[in-house]
């Protein structure tokens, strides 16, 4: 009886670490696909735009339109050199990773974007958020697809 218990605790405890290391490890791996992950979603708003925008270390671009955006479905490229090192710029000189994780109000009737960079996360509401922001994002909007 005395041995149950012990035992009992450490399968109730690997148990726990392992359901919390499985959320950690979904998390990360979902935001790690890309350097530069920026997903603009339309919320409660049924014309706002639909789509993500996607930069991978290799300068890969991809973006997929998905909806009341030009073009629907996936497009990609490879970013020039100079494109590729003017966003990162961008994301420094902006001081991203000292932004706020979230700039949201209480209206549901307008766009949502996460913006993810090297591993800071940012949620934002284009209204609310500052001016630093809108230059990172602008930087990444005016990527052509083509």
């Amino acid at each position: 009886m005395k041995l149950i218990k012990p035992i009992a605790l450490t399968i109730v405890a690997l148990t726990t670490l392992s359901c919390a290391s499985n959320k950690m490890k979904t998390v990360v791996g979902d935001i790690n696909q890309g350097i530069v992950s920026y997903k603009k979603y339309k919320g409660k708003c049924p014309t706002c735009p639909n789509y993500t925008i996607k930069v991978y270390p290799d300068r890969n671009f991809v973006f997929n339109g998905i909806e009341n955006v030009e073009p629907i479905g996936e497009k990609s490229r490879v970013l020039s050199k100079s494109e590729y090192k003017a966003i990162v710029k961008e994301f420094e000189q902006n001081h991203f990773f000292y932004l706020q994780n979230e700039y949201l109000s209480n209206t549901m009737d307008v766009a949502v974007s996460n913006l993810f960079y090297n591993g800071k996360a940012v949620r934002f509401q284009e209204k609310e958020c500052p001016e630093k922001l809108k230059g990172v994002v602008s930087k990444i909007e005016n990527l052509n697809v083509e």
